[in-house]
């Protein structure tokens, strides 16, 4: 009795640990070639990424998961496994996986088989597990979403424990076709702040499905100006990131093209630096080549977004506006321009107070001169003036003489 309640815990344990990990499995919709790195020197890579199918009910799909060993451990026993997923509630398109007894009408898990037994990779060799999809003839009309993983059996006295292998996965995207709803709505398109120092600027989209199959909005956010003046452009969901039915997604874009960009510190690893609180540490860059685009002002960010329906595409609008305010740069050229104006100022009354004293040092020295000039001509008119009398009676004693001889 107490050995087989000791294989149950185990066997929920087990069952436990391997929805915790799935709860992990493939952060988006189109990422680079799924690669699992686990321990054991487990390196394992699942192909293809994503595999899209569209069918009728009552159709009947086929495809292959290929799985290749690139670690240096021998895998044994490997299966492939599917779960059901939808979207997540954090609005980052992250999977959510789904259990099998949770009611779910996106389901695909159910209608998917496999005929292939457990096999063995060895190091640096692939297999191929082929699966089956049964559309039944009663399928909801939209989308029906699975992700294919690998687990390894360990038989173990009599019982079969199920160990996930790989935290990464396939998704498998099966649209049913018929009364197909490809419906949307833009909830809030927004800045991440209202005023910021220096760019780049993150802006978000908020998108709703409110149809029965997952979409990829495509466009263009378009930066203008308080002049009107368009300035930027940013495209829209660059990665292809779908909205599964009756969710949200948030997706985020960035405009980082100006003369001052704050960019995150990395290390010689390029992992981001942290300060001792955990906060990203930021360095203004400045880019020389781009002298021209110095942001400052009131800017309005415009969303133009296409979703294609299948008949149409369904084009969206919406704006929103933030600031871009250097407020240190512009207090230190304030503080820089009033210095400035201080020492102009200190340096022009001290120029004049020097012009001055240079002026009136020299009309000093002028007016000596000029005094001087003047007691020498009034010392030289005197001696002329004694010069004249002395002859003026001279003359007059001559004169005398004169008129005594003649008598």
């Amino acid at each position: 009795m107490s050995h087989y309640i000791r294989q149950t815990a185990v066997k929920k344990q087990r069952r436990f640990f391997s929805m915790f990990v799935l709860f992990f499995l493939i952060a988006e919709f189109a990422l680079s070639p799924m690669q699992a790195l686990a321990e054991n020197d487990w390196n394992i890579i699942i192909l293809p990424k994503r595999e899209e199918y569209f069918a009728y009910p009552g159709d009947q799909l086929r495809g292959t998961l290929k799985v290749r060993n690139d670690g240096e451990a021998v895998l044994e026993n490997l299966v492939p496994n599917i779960k059901n997923f939808g979207a997540n509630d954090e609005e980052t398109g992250d999977p959510r996986i789904i259990e099998d007894d949770v009611a779910y009408k996106y389901a695909l898990a159910p209608w998917v088989t496999f005929d292939q037994t457990p096999v063995t990779v060895q190091p640096n060799e692939s297999v191929d597990f082929e699966y089956v999809i049964n559309v039944p003839a009663d399928a909801l009309p939209g989308g029906h979403y699975g992700v294919l993983y690998l687990s390894q059996i360990n038989p173990s006295e009599g019982e079969t424990a199920v160990g996930i292998l790989s935290n990464i996965g396939s998704l498998l995207l099966v649209t049913v076709l018929g009364d197909v709803q490809t419906k949307g709505e833009i909830v809030e398109f927004y800045a991440g702040k209202k005023v910021y120092e220096y760019l780049p600027v993150d802006l978000y989209l908020r998108m709703r499905n409110t149809g029965n199959v997952h979409f990829r909005p495509v466009g263009t956010i378009f930066i203008y100006d308080w002049r009107n003046r368009m300035v930027g452009t940013i495209p829209l969901n660059e990665s292809g990131g779908a909205v599964m039915p009756e969710s949200i997604r948030k997706y985020e874009s960035l405009w980082a093209e100006a003369f001052l960009v704050e960019e995150y510190v990395r290390d010689e690893t390029g992992t981001v630096v942290r300060d001792e609180e955990g906060n990203k540490e930021q360095e203004l860059k400045i880019n020389w080549k781009q002298l021209n685009l110095f942001r400052l002002g009131k800017y309005t960010a415009k969303a133009v977004i296409s979703v294609d329906t299948g008949e149409q595409d369904e084009v969206y609008e919406i704006t929103t506006s933030f600031w871009v305010i250097p407020w240190k740069l512009i207090l230190l050229i304030f503080i820089s321009i009033f210095v400035l104006i201080v020492l102009i100022r200190s340096g022009m009354r001290w120029y004049r107070k020097t012009i001055i004293k240079q002026y009136e040092a020299r009309r000093k020295a002028h007016f000596m001169q000029d005094t001087k000039k003047a007691e020498h001509t009034i010392k030289k008119e005197k001696m002329r003036e004694r010069i004249r009398s002395k002859k003026e009676k001279e003359q007059q004693q001559e004169r005398e003489q004169t008129d005594s001889e003649r008598k």
